[in-house]
């Protein structure tokens, strides 16, 4: 005895008409409950306005969608089980007791001053490329000699040890090592 679970998704309902379809007189019964039932989940997959599309490392496809109660539902033949895990919801805003601030965007440009240590000093500009934490990676323009003009490209990386305010070391074109202090935008 094989007994049969159908899987109530739009594409295995699709599937299970095209296979009563081939004898189509006798199941014409079972075959408009079948079509009102994959219009009604049509309808319901069309009206969602959260659907989650997921592709496996297998190459297979899962589609996800939530009925009108917030529900996920299938929405594809492979999907056995859905456990949404809803209680977190409630417990966040609990956790959040505090405001909770977003901040805005930043460029992650930065100026201050640096020194180096064969005693120059001067104007530093920086973009960061890389931060983690507190600490940033940063390509530099270090300015010096004012009377000249003199620049150079230089590499640093940056501990922010206040809100904005960084202290780092670094290297340049010069082939100088240098401490600056700078103030990130």
């Amino acid at each position: 005895t094989v007994v049969v679970e159908p899987d109530h998704t739009y594409e295995s309902l699709k599937d299970e008409v095209i296979e009563l379809k081939k004898d189509e007189e006798a199941n014409k019964k079972e075959i408009e409950k079948l079509r009102k039932e994959l219009s009604a989940q049509r309808k319901a997959f069309l009206a969602s306005d959260d659907t989650i599309y997921i592709k496996t490392v297998d190459d297979e496809t899962i589609l996800l969608y939530r009925d009108e109660d917030g529900t996920l539902q299938p929405a594809s033949a492979n999907i056995e089980k859905i456990i949404e895990h809803r209680e977190l919801s409630s417990v966040v805003p609990i956790l959040a007791e505090e405001e909770i601030e977003i901040k805005g965007t930043s460029y992650n440009l930065k100026a201050g001053g640096f020194y180096s240590l064969d005693n120059t000093y001067g104007i530093i500009i920086s973009k960061s490329i890389f931060t983690i934490w507190d600490l940033s990676l940063n390509a530099s323009l270090l300015l010096s000699d004012f009377e000249d003009f003199k620049f150079a490209v230089g590499g640093d990386i940056a501990y922010e040890i206040n809100d904005g305010l960084e202290l780092g070391v670094g290297y340049s074109t010069d082939n100088q090592y240098y401490i600056k202090l700078q103030y990130q935008f």
